[in-house]
């Protein structure tokens, strides 16, 4: 891993810019809201294509389906609204978003979203290329999912789209 950051405020969360970031805090202090903010920031923040599209798919991971329904999806929904900010297709568990933006260049991003509990469980993320990732309750999810999640990344858009201007992790975990 070539940088980790645990940073001390959301503030200093979004500003930095470390491959790997953890934040973490007490019960109802913001992370994941923060968390899905600096996805979509991340998103927008890609440099443009030769067509002028800033391409980037992220997956967020929770330990199992239920929790994943019950807490990432519940806060993307309220944040992100389904018809307005993009669609949400749950078939394929995945937000497409794509959007004019004001300096006329077009967002196109993907936010996926897996539920990964095992080392086993990796094996649905082989041959994913990724730009984000982000793990919902980090201290939950066994090590070896999240280094071959880690491997995922920095691989999408592909070189031929010139490759992610930005890719990275970000973790947010109660306290223990």
């Amino acid at each position: 891993m070539s940088e980790l950051n645990i940073t001390k405020t959301m503030w200093e969360f979004m500003d930095d810019q470390a491959f790997v970031r953890v934040i973490g805090g007490p019960i109802g202090s913001g992370k994941s809201i923060c968390c899905i903010h600096e996805l979509v920031k991340s998103a927008i923040q890609q440099k443009p294509n030769a067509n002028g599209e800033r391409k980037s798919r992220a997956l967020i991971v929770r330990n199992t389906l239920d929790q994943l329904k019950s807490t990432v999806l519940k806060s993307w929904a309220d944040w992100i609204k389904n018809g307005e900010w993009g669609i949400y297709k749950a078939s394929d568990k995945t937000f497409y978003m794509d959007h004019n933006l004001p300096d006329g260049t077009r967002l196109k991003a993907e936010f996926m979203f897996m539920p990964l509990d095992t080392p086993d469980d990796v094996r649905k993320a082989l041959s994913l290329e990724l730009t984000f990732l982000w793990a919902n309750e980090w201290r939950e999810i066994h090590p070896e999912v999240v280094d071959g999640l880690l491997m995922r990344l920095r691989r999408y858009p592909s070189m031929k789209d010139g490759g992610p201007s930005r890719s990275c992790a970000i973790f947010d975990t109660n306290m223990p």
